[in-house]
Order: structure tokens, then C-alpha cells, then sequence
């Protein structure tokens, strides 16, 4: 916990980890090649293997120097991961049920040879590493030190946040979807103090949706 004068610097460098990261966003739109990638389909894969992996990486070096224990890696307990694998289980379960169509899932689906892979690969494992770091580290821990309640605020700010970013989905439902998800990972996170369960559950989550795509 950061002492009480260095809370707002704190909190300063959380946020400022996430402005940067989503920036990447834009920055890669004046890559050139880029838009080449894009009509091929390895817009996403070069995004977040080239981009916010790195950059993600990176920061949380620089956190951890500065701000040490704050942000650990964690260790991989079962007796942390039985209940939520059950919470997880119940959640793609209840997504299943409710899900509705999204273009941009149907056009993943149609990905063949090295442009299937490369997503497959991104998402399974780039994806959960970066946005773990990002959101249930650097996010969340911009309300470490406030008290009890700004940890709360914190977890729904987080979670808002995980849910807007992922533009390319347009059902009210799956932002409803990605709000639990992140909110689930989010007291993982927490409760384990490390981010290494959250991003195992990340990349469960992933594998099953993309599974799903892919085995249609």
C-alpha cells in the first residue's frame, strides 16, 4: 500500500499506464503497413503482440521499481483457483444462454491458416497477459490506499473501462458480459493479491470463446 503523501503520485501512474496504453490504439492507425494489416486480418494479432504487450511490459517493470509489491506476479495455488474456475464456469455457461450475434465474432470465424492462428495465439495468451497488467493492475491499484470504498469504485471504474474498450462488439449484453467478467477477475485479483490466476481465467475465458468460433 502506498504511504498516505505518495497516494495521489500513485494514483497519478496508474492512470497514466492506462492513458498511454490505450493511446497505442490510435498510434498504430500511422504505422504504415498498417492498414494493410487490417484488410488482411492481423490488424489485432500486430496490435497487441508488436504494441500493447511491450508497452504493457515495460510499464509494469517501471512500476515495479518504483512501487515494489504492489503489482506481483503471484503464484498458481489451487486452493486460490477451485472457486473461480466455478464462478468462471458459470459465467461462460450463463453467456452461452444469452449470447447474441456479433459480426465481428463471425468474422474471426472465417480466418484460415497463419491469420487463424495468429488470433488464436493472441488472444489466448498476448491478450489476457497486457490487459491484466493494464486493467486489473494498474486500474485497479489507482485505488489502493483511498480506503474501502474507493477500492469498490475502483472495481467498477475497472470493469466500465475493460467493458468500452472492446469496441468492436455491439451488443448491449456481451458489454453487460465483459462488465462481470472483468468485475469477477477484478476480486480475483485481489483476493489473491497477483495477477497470475486472473490472467489464467483470462486466458480460459478466451480459449473457450475462441474455440468456440473456430470449431463452428
Amino acid at each position: 500500500m502506498p504511504a498516505q503523501p505518495d497516494r495521489i503520485s500513485h494514483t497519478a501512474v496508474c492512470i497514466a499506464a492506462f492513458v498511454i496504453y490505450y493511446s497505442l490504439f490510435y498510434f498504430a492507425i500511422f504505422i504504415p503497413g498498417f492498414i494493410r494489416l487490417y484488410q488482411n486480418g492481423l490488424d489485432g494479432p500486430f496490435l497487441h503482440g508488436a504494441l500493447l504487450l511491450p508497452c504493457s511490459l515495460l510499464l509494469w517493470r517501471y512500476y515495479g521499481r518504483h512501487y515494489e509489491g504492489l503489482l506481483p506476479f503471484g503464484t498458481l495455488a489451487w486452493r486460490n483457483l477451485t472457486a473461480p474456475l466455478l464462478a468462471l464456469l458459470a459465467m461462460l455457461v450463463m453467456e452461452k444462454l444469452f449470447q447474441q450475434p456479433e459480426p465481428w465474432l463471425d468474422a474471426l470465424g472465417g480466418y484460415a491458416g497463419l491469420t487463424r492462428w495468429a488470433w488464436i495465439f493472441t488472444a489466448c495468451l498476448i491478450a489476457p497477459v497486457s490487459e491484466e497488467i493494464i486493467f486489473r493492475g494498474f486500474l485497479l491499484n489507482a485505488s489502493l490506499g483511498w480506503g474501502k470504498v474507493s477500492q469498490q469504485v475502483g472495481i467498477v471504474l475497472t470493469s466500465l473501462l475493460f467493458a468500452a474498450i472492446h469496441m468492436q462488439y455491439h451488443a448491449p449484453i456481451t458489454f453487460i458480459q465483459l462488465f462481470i467478467f472483468s468485475a469477477l477477475l477484478c476480486v480475483v485479483r485481489l483476493g489473491t493479491g497477483g495477477l497470475l490466476i486472473p490472467i489464467v481465467l483470462h486466458a480460459l475465458s478466451n480459449l473457450f470463446a475462441v474455440g468456440n468460433i473456430f470449431l463452428q
